[in-house]
């Protein structure tokens, strides 16, 4: 039997879709959950095949939140079920390791086949999600090449200064304060670093900033004397 776990902080859609997939034999639903930091302990308490979430969540964004468990327990797959299909969203939580990505209007049979194909190693997109997925890594092709050719990070200033206070250990809430912006500019910042570095994790965005050949922005150069 598959484990499976809904995270969204809408109880209709929770119990309901719960209650659902609990009918089907070849399932086995955890009870659900309503945020993120419970969804991360039931994960690690139960490890779960597959999680369905929603991208509406508060304590975290469902970024992070794919990314931990895709970190923490890779045997688990996550399934994205809401109504939001901006092209962004959708990028990133494939970007993140999202295995799936279906709408909340999915028929009951579709959305138990969604999870049995992720459980087995697959992907799904819809057809327009999938178009959408295509045409943001189209464009932000020509920026990683651009990148690339120059050599370093191709980061903007402002999103070298969000990195190299992530780098110290800084959380969200302190850069937003150091920086004079909202939380919410300080995770758009991060999606946009990780996209542009092809990483998944903040641990690997500060990595990279490490590892970087020698920048030639706007700072001075150091001296080699």
């Amino acid at each position: 039997m598959l484990k499976v776990l809904v995270v969204d902080r809408h109880e209709i859609w929770r119990v309901g879709i719960s209650k659902i997939l609990g009918e089907d034999l070849g399932v086995e639903v955890i009870e659900p959950c309503s945020n993120t930091n419970e969804c991360l302990a039931k994960v690690a308490r139960f490890n779960p095949d597959v999680v369905l979430l929603d991208t509406d969540l508060h304590e975290r964004s469902y970024i992070e939140v794919i990314q931990h468990i895709s970190e923490s327990s890779p045997k688990t797959k996550v399934l994205m079920l809401t109504h939001s299909e901006r092209e962004q969203d959708v990028y990133y939580a494939v970007k993140a390791g999202a295995k799936g990505y279906v709408g909340k209007e999915v028929e009951i049979e579709d959305l138990l086949k969604a999870i049995f194909v992720v459980a087995r190693g697959g992907v799904v997109l819809s057809p327009v999600v999938a178009a959408k997925v295509l045409e943001e890594f189209a464009r932000s092709y020509p920026e990683r090449q651009r990148s690339h050719q120059r050599g370093g990070l191709g980061l903007t200033e402002r999103e070298r200064e969000v990195l190299t206070l992530v780098a110290k250990g800084t959380n969200n809430r302190t850069i937003a304060s150091s920086l004079c912006v909202t939380e919410n500019t300080v995770k758009v910042h991060l999606r946009n670093i990780m996209d542009k570095l092809h990483v998944h994790s903040r641990l690997q965005a500060a990595r990279a900033l490490e590892e970087e050949v020698p920048y030639r922005g706007t700072a001075e150069p150091t001296s080699n004397k």
